[in-house]
């Protein structure tokens, strides 16, 4: 656009100085002519300047134009003022200064025009043309040179457009557009602009560096799949998955199962002899997924092992959990965790709850219900948190069943929680089962 516009205005002024020259040299050449027509008709008429002023034929130079005879008086000789007397000091003062059958501007009847005079022994002749007709041609040609330009740089300016909009543009937003779907997640967009060699090669170009992309992606995947498979052995190695796990026991059953969301996961449950007739049992849930919440699952569950084997009370478990959890934990997670102690010859249970799920105890000849008391802090929550123990009484033939939010957030295709309630309906429908048997027919039902 800047270099049209300076070809239109460079191309209007060499126009313009061109045009008002060759206005200049037709004025100029008109002027003398009429002068010497004029010249010729007073010399040949008897009575001289005063005859031809008397004569009525119309003495004009070109339309608007026309004669000043100078002598004490200045007389116009025009169609309109013939023999008007005027003093004009202008065209006096202008005469004294211009040369003779030379072109000099002067004000006539207060019109910027061109003159020309000639002298003789008693009067100046003095023949004149308003710039405005006498320009008019120039700017007439003007005009219509600066119209025609305009039409034909507006023509090449939209040809150009189309053009480069057609040829240049289109490809590139085909090529983005292309790009973003790449760039959104899908590998397997190919470009395929060809209209050019330019355009080929830019297209070939991406697609090879996509195409090298996804081959060290998979690469990249392949390798983390081994890994987190070797994490997903270790984890579960670390969780007691050997049913029944005392078979020289028969004063209780247990059993128990993780199914990770991933690969490898936060939540986990352990059981453990803290002594002879002790037993401690819990299940956790570490927030976030993946390895970052298995290695903090690790940490906390080898902590919590090591408190409750030394022999402390289970709210004191949790409090020294808490505080070891606390320190260095820059990734800011917690865990939720219901633990409990039974006392296998008097059935007495001490528990304490860290904002965890409340669990669900069947009676003899019952039915499941919830275990529901006022939750604790979450361990790691906050440094310095005293967690309270609870007890309650199991006999022969009760139940406990302890869980994480894995199985009542779990959601169907309909994206519908599984919820509290379903659990306790689906734990009564199938109470008949041992609890083995339970928690493998809730795995299979997705539950």
């Amino acid at each position: 656009l800047i270099c049209v516009l300076i070809s239109f205005f460079a191309t209007n002024f060499l126009t313009t100085a061109v045009q008002a020259g060759l206005a200049q040299t037709e004025t100029e050449s008109l002027l003398s002519l009429n002068l010497k027509d004029l010249s010729g008709d007073i010399n040949a008429a008897d009575g001289g300047i005063e005859e031809v002023l008397q004569d009525d034929n119309l003495w004009r130079v070109g339309q608007a134009g026309g004669f000043v005879v100078c002598d004490s008086e200045l007389t116009i000789l025009t169609d309109a003022h013939k023999g008007e007397h005027i003093m004009d000091a202008d065209i006096v003062s202008g005469v004294k200064t211009a040369q003779q059958d030379k072109c000099f501007r002067a004000a006539v009847l207060d019109i910027d025009s061109y003159c020309m005079y000639t002298k003789t022994d008693d009067y100046y002749i003095i023949a004149y043309l308003p710039e405005t007709e006498a320009l008019f041609h120039r700017n007439v040609s003007l005009f219509v040179t600066a119209f025609v330009e305009i039409l034909i740089f507006a023509a090449l300016f939209i040809h150009v457009y189309i053009l480069i909009k057609k040829l240049v543009v289109d490809k590139i937003k085909n090529i983005n557009g292309t790009l973003e779907q790449i760039t959104g997640g899908n590998l397997n967009a190919i470009v395929d602009v060809r209209t050019h060699s330019e355009f080929a090669c830019l297209s070939d170009d991406i697609n090879e560096t996509v195409a090298t992309l996804k081959h060290y992606i998979a690469e990249a995947a392949a390798r983390i799949d081994k890994e987190l498979e070797f994490a997903k052995t270790i984890q579960h190695s670390a969780l007691p998955e050997v049913f029944p796990p005392y078979p020289e026991r028969n004063d209780f059953d247990i059993y128990a199962r993780m199914d990770p969301a991933r690969e490898v996961g936060g939540d986990y449950y352990d059981f453990y002899f803290i002594s002879e007739n002790k037993f401690a049992f819990l299940v956790a849930d570490v927030s976030g997924k993946g390895i970052p919440a298995a290695l903090f699952m690790m940490r906390a569950k080898s902590t919590m092992k090591a408190m409750a084997e030394s022999g402390v009370s289970v709210d004191e478990v949790f409090n020294h959990v808490n505080h070891s959890l606390c320190e260095n934990n820059d990734t800011e997670m917690f865990v939720t965790a219901w633990m409990g102690i039974i006392d296998l010859d008097t059935g007495k249970v001490s528990f304490a709850n860290a904002g965890h799920n409340p669990p669900l105890i069947c009676r003899k000849g019952g039915a499941f219900e919830y275990f529901k008391t006022s939750p604790g802090l979450v361990l790691a929550g906050m440094d310095g948190m005293r967690y309270r123990a609870g007890e309650f009484q199991m006999q022969p033939g009760d139940r406990i069943f302890i869980y994480s939010d894995g199985v009542t957030e779990a959601t169907n295709e309909r994206e519908m929680l599984f919820g509290e309630e379903r659990l306790r309906q689906a734990l009564n429908k199938n109470r008949s089962l041992d609890p083995e048997a339970l928690c493998k027919k809730g795995q299979k039902r997705g539950g």
